[in-house]
């Protein structure tokens, strides 16, 4: 089987070239891709029978951000505000614990509207993004109910 970088090649995911399907080196973790390597992995992911999440485009704040993970994420238990970053981590972790399923694929895309508009709220959402793959993956953290999480930051 011929394989081949992406051009994102940094971001841990390879395409193999015969089947055209993009592999990752880990089947979980946070990646940041480009927009057609994120479109396979997702056709890829959803084939496989994972749940993918797509949270709104242009969160530019860390209000914009609490409120599209409230849209799109499972959350236990709900938030009502938006005032702590402690509490909506928790609440993304627990409720993604809670989901049957043990393949999560949470796609953000428009990253650098917050990166650029609000660079210490980014920071933060950035952070409990990228802790959930390998904590949901944690057995002892999951009660042995490991989940396989990815991350894709769409760039």
């Amino acid at each position: 089987m011929r394989m081949h970088r992406d051009c994102f090649g940094w971001a841990g995911v390879v395409r193999n070239m015969e089947t055209g399907r993009v592999m990752m080196l880990s089947r979980r973790g946070f990646f940041a891709v480009d927009a057609a390597t994120a479109e396979q992995i997702i056709l890829d992911s959803q084939t496989d029978g994972m749940h993918v999440f797509h949270l709104p485009g242009e969160m530019t704040s860390k209000d914009t951000f609490f409120d599209g993970v409230r849209q799109t994420l499972p959350l236990d238990p709900p938030l009502h505000s938006n005032t702590s970053w402690e509490a909506l981590a928790d609440s993304v972790w627990a409720g993604l614990d809670g989901l049957k399923d043990d393949g999560i694929v949470i796609v953000w895309r428009d990253s650098g509207c917050m990166a650029t508009c609000a660079p210490e709220d980014f920071c933060m959402a950035f952070d409990i993004l990228n802790e959930l793959p390998g904590t949901l993956a944690d057995v002892t953290l999951t009660l042995n109910n490991p989940k396989k999480v990815v991350v894709l930051q769409v760039v």
